[in-house]
């Protein structure tokens, strides 16, 4: 995983980006470059939401009834006469 720029990384890149930037430009890329971060902050805050309560589901998830313990294999085709099923490694 990507590791989250501190203040003072982003303060200098941001501090780069003017360097090469026109005068007439500077504002209206200013603008733009604060809400991509505001926005980029947002949407990790947003996946490790997502991921954790995926995790979370995981792991409240009863898988019993899918489980053939004399068989020790999973069924995964619960519709079909032959159910097909996956051996435990």
């Amino acid at each position: 995983m990507p590791r989250q720029l501190d203040t003072g990384e982003r303060t200098a890149i941001i501090g780069q980006v003017r360097a090469r930037l026109s005068s007439h430009n500077l504002g209206v890329m200013d603008d733009a470059l604060a809400q991509v971060v505001i926005t980029s902050e947002g949407l990790q805050m947003e996946l490790r939401r997502q991921a954790s309560e995926a995790a979370q589901l995981a792991e409240e998830m009863d898988f019993g009834l899918l489980y053939n313990g004399r068989k020790k294999l999973y069924r995964l085709d619960t519709t079909s006469h032959t159910p097909a099923a996956h051996g435990l490694l």
